[in-house]
């Protein structure tokens, strides 16, 4: 299945993409690194994904 994260760098959202690459689902993420989350932290969370094969990240906002 092929799944769309938003929020994808956050705490919730990159263990949800983490799972469900881990049950062989084909996930992109997407973040827009707002101040409302340390991007620090942010990008700290999307370290393993961005290396993981079925794992696209965007950055961008769904407001654009």
């Amino acid at each position: 299945m092929n799944c769309l994260i938003t929020g994808a760098a956050g705490f919730i959202g990159s263990h949800l993409s983490g799972t469900l690459i881990e049950e062989g689902h084909q996930v992109i993420g997407l973040d827009a690194f707002t101040d409302n989350y340390d991007p620090a932290l942010k990008r700290r969370n999307l370290y393993r994904l961005l290396k993981a094969p079925g794992f696209d990240f965007i950055e961008a906002s769904l407001l654009n």
